[in-house]
């Protein structure tokens, strides 16, 4: 069983909630979890924020914390899972960024 059926499997017997942002992934994990028939009833939706300003003005990512920390640290992405999360009402949060 692949792990996106997996995820899939546990939203829907748990009633657990996920949203996504994705930076380097440009929706490809949406994709993949929107694939399997009935994902509506877990997944809230996501964002693609490819660019910084993006992740600043939708994801309210500190503009600070890009440029001391860099758009692929821990920091940056902690705060993209947690902002993803509350903006999408969901119990958790799926979140990729990366240099492309």
């Amino acid at each position: 069983m692949d792990i996106i059926k997996q995820l899939h499997d546990l939203c829907i017997a748990e009633n657990i909630s996920i949203s996504v942002a994705e930076s380097c992934t440009s929706g490809l994990i949406a994709s993949k979890i929107t694939s399997i028939s009935g994902s509506s009833a877990y997944f809230k939706g996501g964002i693609i924020a490819y660019q910084n300003e993006i992740k600043v003005k939708v994801l309210s990512v500190s503009k600070r914390l890009i440029d001391e920390k860099t758009e692929v640290s821990s920091e940056v992405v902690e705060q993209m899972a947690l902002n993803v999360q509350d903006k999408f009402n969901s119990d958790f949060s799926v979140v990729t960024s990366g240099y492309a």
